[in-house]
């Protein structure tokens, strides 16, 4: 079998499959130190530091940026290669830095968010969180005018001949994931007001709010319509964010009142394109959430962040039917090999059951020295070879 196929398998829970050799991603920080470190450079970084994470999906395009590993990769031939088909849901206000000097850079993007990141020596971007500092919707008047921004001409946020690459790369078993950088229920207004204003908006302005979710659904469901309509899709990720290690940033009555019926249109809709996986990506623990998510037509999530308390076992026995990806804590590959040892016996009782992807719970930290990730990625390379599911 090809990766595609693999992953397809895996994610079916078909008995015998094995798992599939894969990786989220890592700080740009990180890939160079391990160039210093052994790791063999054949395409190497960008000069600079750019701020983002250097997603780890054999020759992929994501989201509007190239910032894709490929020495790691080859190095350990992961078998998860995929081909995400760019699909740009900003509103395309034009970027503009504010003030840079040696030590920060304040800008605004093409989704008129105003933030502010530090610089390194090299006048790179750190990979660090940035500091938030204004959104482009405060009021009625800003969310009017960033809906008529967004319009509905598609075919100028694409890339020329997108739907004749992704056939390509498809017939290459890649698999062919579709997503977008705001079109999470929670993301997107997170992302245009501010988590603090956001959270107000339930109680103060529900009519703007609810105006705003449908707004993201009808676009989402017409933007991807027009993109399922030419090419065939294995895999849909939601973006969301929406928690921290204490639990949900929002309440599960909010969820259940604003959310979960947006999540079933649109799942309802993904469905009749046949798609299969249907995954969001959320930091924290989402432990609470899951039963809705599944009620809401989701089927798998990730990364399942350990700090955050996900516990990918407890969570396999209660949900079995969940595919999961991710869940092995980054913090035990700071240290010595018997940590990682430890973190890793987790990993054969979930191959066994099927339905999930092993890989590190987040971006890997330049604390992770390249012989540690070495031994990590070896061993489990091994585990994952020795465990087919029942």
């Amino acid at each position: 079998m090809n990766g595609r196929e693999k992953v397809l398998s895996c994610l079916n829970f078909e008995k015998g499959s094995k798992s599939v050799k894969a990786e989220f991603a890592f700080w740009y920080e990180t890939l160079d130190r391990w160039y210093g470190e052994g790791l063999p450079k054949i395409d190497g970084l960008p000069e600079h530091a750019v701020g983002h994470n250097i997603r780890s999906n054999f020759n992929t395009n994501f989201l509007n940026e190239k910032m894709v590993d490929n020495d790691v990769c080859r190095y350990f031939d992961f078998d998860f290669k995929s081909h995400s088909i760019l699909n740009d849901f900003s509103p395309m206000y034009k970027e503009e830095t504010i003030e840079e000097n040696d030590e920060f850079i304040i800008f605004k993007d093409d989704y008129g968010v105003t933030q502010k990141r530090l610089k390194d020596e090299q006048g790179g971007i750190r990979s660090s969180m940035p500091l938030y500092l204004d959104f482009p919707i405060r009021s009625r008047g800003d969310f009017l005018d960033y809906r008529e921004r967004v319009g509905t001409d598609f075919e100028k946020r694409m890339e020329t001949g997108w739907a004749e690459t992704a056939k390509k790369f498809q017939s290459e078993g890649h698999l062919i994931m579709l997503c977008g950088r705001s079109n999470g229920f929670f993301w997107f207004p997170r992302e245009t007001m501010g988590l603090e204003r956001f959270l107000m908006t339930i109680y103060d302005d529900p009519i703007l709010l609810n105006e705003m979710l449908d707004f993201i659904l009808d676009t989402t469901i017409s933007f991807w319509e027009y993109i399922l309509e030419k090419v065939e899709v294995d895999f849909v990720l939601i973006n969301e964010d929406m928690a921290f290690k204490g639990g949900p940033l929002l309440s599960l009555d909010s969820f259940k009142e604003l959310l979960e019926p947006r999540y079933r249109k649109l799942t309802d809709f993904l469905k009749k394109y046949k798609i299969k996986n249907i995954f969001v990506d959320s930091d924290g623990d989402v432990t609470s959430l899951i039963p809705l998510l599944l009620k809401s037509g989701v089927n798998g999530l990730l990364p399942f962040e350990v700090t955050g308390s996900m516990d990918i076992i407890k969570i396999r026995k209660d949900y079995p039917e969940l595919k999961i990806a991710g869940g092995i804590n980054k913090m035990k590959l700071f240290g010595d090999k018997d940590e990682i040892d430890k973190e890793l016996k987790k990993v054969p009782y979930m191959l066994k059951k099927g339905g999930y992807v092993p890989f590190v719970d987040h971006s890997v930290p330049p604390l992770v020295s390249w012989d540690n990730f070495v031994y990590y990625r070896e061993k489990l390379n091994d585990i994952i070879f020795q465990n087919p599911m029942d």
